[in-house]
């Protein structure tokens, strides 16, 4: 997304960690606490989606073909 929006003070790496911890703990077997980190990790990609969409949603200042490039590398994350 860097060459879409070069830009951006988001690290895109920081993003992808989060959901690698989410992934991580919802992979476990059940204990303890697991819930709370679940949410908290939850609560931790969101607000990183809400920050990386607002600057999106204000870079694209409704440019709908901007936002389908975002949203495809979404749904495709190999394509870059």
């Amino acid at each position: 997304m860097r060459e879409l929006f070069p830009d951006c003070r988001f690290p895109m790496a920081t993003l992808t960690i989060q959901i690698g911890n989410y992934d991580s703990i919802l992979g476990k077997s059940l204990y303890h606490g697991q819930s709370a980190e679940l949410e908290e990790a939850r609560k931790l990609v969101e607000r990183s989606l809400k920050k990386i969409g607002g600057y999106v949603n204000t870079t694209a200042d409704g440019d709908g073909s901007i936002l389908k490039q975002v949203a495809s590398r979404f749904q495709n994350p190999a394509s870059g």
